[in-house]
């Protein structure tokens, strides 16, 4: 069925949201006082997430590059931060995943660390963390 969530998108997710534990400290550290978005391209390369290109924005949105130079890697995700907001995804985060059709978003509220991950898929977005 095409809004089935596959296992393979799954598994990389829950891997991209323990990962995101281990640098979630770093949007706090950098970017917690700026008041502005703040987020990266997850890439998967050898098995691992790394992180590919990273950006600052404003403080209701930024524009990321889905690019996993020079890391290399595929492209899996977006992670990015909601300052004073919510990890719940907006609308334009969610249209924004599908029209890169990257499986998995990630959101951090950094002034409280609370981080949640979704697969966005067809018509479905599912919340995995």
């Amino acid at each position: 069925m095409k809004n089935q969530l596959d296992l393979g998108s799954l598994i990389v997710a829950y891997l991209i949201y323990k990962v995101v534990g281990n640098v979630a400290h770093l949007a706090q550290a950098a970017h917690i006082n700026s008041g502005n978005e703040w987020g990266w391209t997850m890439c998967e390369k050898d098995g691992r997430i790394v992180k590919g290109s990273e950006a600052v924005g404003h403080p209701t949105g930024v524009s990321l590059s889905v690019d996993c130079q020079p890391c290399g890697g595929k492209p899996v995700g977006l992670y990015h931060t909601h300052p004073l907001g919510s990890v719940t995804p907006s609308g334009q985060d969610i249209r924004e995943m599908r029209r890169l059709g990257l499986p998995t978003l990630c959101i951090q509220v950094p002034e409280t660390g609370e981080t949640a991950c979704y697969h966005v898929g067809g018509k479905i977005v599912k919340k995995i963390s």
